[in-house]
C-alpha cells in the first residue's frame, strides 16, 4: 500500500496518455490509492514524452481529445479534483 505522512499533502498523481478509457481506469485506481488530486500532462514539451506518442504538449494540438480525456477522467474521480 501507498502511505505518505500528512506534511506530504496535497497528493497529486500526474497521468500521461491520451486514450479516454484508460486515462478513467487509471484514475479510478489513483482514487482508490488515496490520491488528493489528478491532473492530466498536456504541458510537458520532451520529445521522450510529447514525442513518443499523443501526450504531454502533444495534446495541446487536439483540444477536443483533451476535453474527452478530462470527462471521462472526472466521471471516474469520484469527487476528487481533476
Amino acid at each position: 500500500f501507498l502511505w505518505f505522512p500528512p506534511e506530504q499533502r496535497p497528493l497529486v498523481c500526474q497521468l500521461g496518455g491520451s486514450d479516454p478509457a484508460t486515462l478513467a481506469a487509471a484514475t479510478a485506481l489513483a482514487v482508490q490509492y488515496g490520491y488528493d488530486e489528478i491532473n492530466l500532462n498536456c504541458g510537458c514539451p520532451s520529445d521522450r514524452v510529447a514525442g513518443a506518442g499523443c501526450f504531454g504538449a502533444a495534446l495541446m494540438l487536439q483540444p477536443q481529445l483533451v476535453a474527452d480525456c478530462m470527462a471521462a477522467m472526472a466521471a471516474a474521480a469520484q469527487g476528487t479534483p481533476v
